[in-house]
């Protein structure tokens, strides 16, 4: 997460809140893991910087899933 929230930061961002809900059984097994830790976080940026961190996410092997999603306000 630390990683996730210096990418936002440098790329002109702000994390406005980090929500760790911890470790939860998964709905079914991804890559034969059983578990998962689960982080819901609220940050603003361009969304020209949204596609760069989607396609961090997907190359990183720390996070085997992930959802973006864009909330108007």
């Amino acid at each position: 997460m630390d990683r996730i929230s210096q990418f936002i930061t440098e790329s002109g961002g702000s994390v406005s809140n980090v929500e760790k809900w911890g470790k939860k059984k998964l709905a079914y097994p991804i890559k034969q893991f059983t578990e998962g830790n689960y982080v819901l976080a609220r940050f603003k940026m361009k969304p020209d910087s949204g596609k760069e961190l989607e396609a961090s996410l997907q190359l990183s092997e720390e996070v085997f899933r992930h959802l973006l999603v864009r909330l108007d306000s």
